[in-house]
C-alpha cells in the first residue's frame, strides 16, 4: 500500500513537471510570436545622415526611395507613425519594395533636402526612383489604405512601359488611351511632360474639340492662375456620376474664389463682371450635368462678392444700396420669434443626436462658440448684420446711412445680443454725436460674459 502511494506521488510530480515545461514552451512561443509580429509591423527607416548609404542601396537593389519628412511638433506626423507605419501591410511593403528614410525637416543635416524638394507641409511623402530622381511628392496625412494605394501606384508606374516614353519629344506620339492612362494614374508625378500635356488639352478645347472626363479632371486639378479658365466649361462632361457629387463643384468654387479675390483686390470692375458671367455659366453647366452647382443661390453669391468689391474699393453709395437690398431680401424677412423657434428645434435635434452618438472629440468650445451653436440661425443673421454695420461705422458714410445702420444693429441685438454688436452700435452712436449712449453700449459690451480678444481688436479698430 505504501509503495503504491509512493508510485502515485512520483507519477504526480512527473506530470506536474511536464505541465510546467509545457507552460514554459507556450510562454516562450508566445513571446517569440509577439516579438515577430512587432518586428513585422515596424518600418526599417534610415535617417537623414544615412542619405549616401540609402542612395547606394537603392542603386544596388533597383528599389525606389521613400522619404517621410516630419517634425517633432507635427500631430499628423505622429499619427502616421502610430497608425500608418505601424500597419503590418505598410511595413512589409516599405521594407521589401522601398528604401525608406525619415527626415526631420528642422534638422540642419536635412535642410538641403527640404529646400530641394520644396517641403512646406508636414508630413510630406517624397518618392524617388532608384537613381534618386523625384517622381512624386504627396503632402499631408495618409491612412494605411490610402498610403498603400500611393505606393503600389508608384511601383506600377516604375514598371510601366509609358515611363520611358514620357519625354517632351514624344508629346505628340501618345495615343488618346496612353494620354488617359498618364493623367489618370500619374498626374501628380513630377515630370516636365505634365505642363505640356495641359497645354495640349487646352489647345484641343480652343479648337472646339472634346476631351475625356479624366482630361477635364486633370485640367481642373492642375489649374493655375494664368490658365484660360473659361475653356474649362467645355471640359465638364455632359453627365456626371452621382458618386462624383461635389468634387467638380468644390474645385471650380476654389478657382472662382481666387478669381473674385483678384478682381476685388485690383479694383477691376470689368474683371469682376467677367468672372460673375462665367460663374453663372459654370454653375448652369454643372447643374445640367447632374452636379450640385457652385452655390444654392448663385445670384446671392454674386451680389455678396460685389458687396465686398464696393467695400474694398470705396464705392460707398453702391455698397449701401446693395447692402440694404440684401438685408431686406435675405435677413429681415426672418422675425426674431421665428428664428428663436427654429433654433429651439435645432437644439432639440442636436440633443437627441448627442444621446445617440456622444461626441468623441476632446475639444472644448468657448462660451461664445457654445452660444453660436445653440443659437445657430440667430448667430448667422446677427453676424451678417454686424459685418455690414461695421463697414458703415468704419467708413465715412453719409449721416442718413449711419442712422439706417443703427436701426439694423438694433435688429441684430434682437436676434442675438453679442458684445461685438454693442461695440459696433457704440461706434455708430459716436458718429451720430451721441457720446453718452455710445459709452453705455461700450460698458455693456465689456461686461458681457462673451467678451473676448476679438472684441478687444474691434475696440482697437474703432479707436475707443
Amino acid at each position: 500500500m505504501i509503495a503504491s502511494n509512493e508510485r502515485l506521488k512520483i507519477h504526480i510530480r512527473r506530470q506536474s513537471k511536464k505541465k510546467i515545461m509545457c507552460s514554459r514552451k507556450i510562454i516562450a512561443f508566445s513571446i517569440f510570436c509577439i516579438f515577430s509580429l512587432s518586428s513585422i509591423s515596424q518600418v526599417n527607416f534610415l535617417s537623414g545622415d544615412e542619405w549616401k548609404e540609402a542612395k547606394a542601396m537603392a542603386i544596388k537593389t533597383s528599389k525606389p526611395i521613400y522619404i517621410d519628412f516630419y517634425t517633432s511638433w507635427c500631430p499628423p506626423c505622429k499619427k502616421m507613425d502610430k497608425t500608418t507605419f505601424a500597419d503590418s501591410t505598410i511595413s512589409v511593403l516599405l521594407n521589401e519594395q522601398f528604401i525608406a528614410i525619415k527626415m526631420n525637416g528642422e534638422k540642419l543635416i536635412n535642410k538641403e533636402k527640404v529646400t530641394n524638394y520644396d517641403i512646406k507641409v508636414y508630413p510630406t511623402s517624397v518618392f524617388l526612383n532608384s537613381n534618386g530622381k523625384l517622381v512624386s511628392k504627396e503632402e499631408g496625412y495618409f491612412s494605411a489604405q490610402l498610403f498603400e494605394e500611393k505606393c503600389t501606384n508608384l511601383l506600377s508606374f516604375l514598371n510601366d512601359d509609358l515611363k520611358d516614353k514620357m519625354e517632351l519629344s514624344n508629346i505628340d506620339k501618345f495615343t488618346d488611351e496612353e494620354l488617359d492612362r498618364i493623367i489618370s494614374n500619374y498626374s501628380s508625378y513630377d515630370f516636365k511632360i505634365m505642363p505640356s500635356l495641359k497645354n495640349k488639352f487646352y489647345d484641343r478645347l480652343k479648337r472646339g474639340e472634346s476631351v475625356s472626363k479624366n482630361a477635364g479632371k486633370f485640367l481642373v486639378n492642375s489649374y493655375e492662375e494664368n490658365d484660360p479658365y473659361p475653356l474649362l466649361i467645355k471640359a465638364i462632361p455632359d453627365s456626371l456620376w452621382i458618386m462624383n457629387s461635389f468634387q467638380w463643384s468644390v474645385k471650380f468654387m476654389m478657382i472662382f474664389e481666387t478669381l473674385y479675390k483678384n478682381a476685388i483686390e485690383q479694383g477691376d470692375k470689368i474683371m469682376l463682371e467677367k468672372v460673375s458671367t462665367n460663374f453663372l455659366k459654370f454653375d448652369q453647366k454643372l447643374k445640367d450635368s447632374g452636379e450640385v452647382g457652385l452655390a444654392p443661390d448663385r445670384e446671392k453669391a454674386i451680389r455678396s462678392k460685389r458687396l465686398s468689391f464696393y467695400s474694398e474699393n470705396g464705392h460707398l453709395n453702391a455698397y449701401f444700396v446693395l447692402a440694404d437690398s440684401l438685408l431686406n431680401e435675405y435677413v429681415l424677412k426672418h422675425t426674431p420669434e421665428s428664428v428663436k423657434k427654429r433654433d429651439e428645434w435645432n437644439s432639440r435635434m442636436m440633443t437627441k443626436l448627442k444621446k445617440k452618438e456622444p461626441a468623441k472629440s476632446d475639444y472644448k468650445f468657448s462660451p461664445k462658440d457654445s452660444l453660436g451653436i445653440k443659437h445657430l440661425t440667430a448667430s448667422l443673421l446677427s453676424t451678417r448684420f454686424n459685418e455690414i454695420c461695421e463697414t458703415v461705422a468704419f467708413y465715412p458714410f453719409p449721416r442718413l446711412h449711419v442712422s439706417k445702420a443703427l436701426e439694423w444693429i438694433e435688429q441684430s441685438t434682437k436676434y442675438l445680443d453679442l458684445p461685438e454688436t454693442r461695440i459696433i452700435k457704440a461706434a455708430l452712436l459716436r458718429t451720430l454725436d451721441r457720446p453718452d449712449e455710445s459709452k453705455l453700449e461700450l460698458r455693456t459690451a465689456r461686461s458681457s460674459p462673451y467678451f473676448d480678444k476679438s472684441c478687444e481688436l474691434l475696440i482697437t479698430k474703432f479707436q475707443f
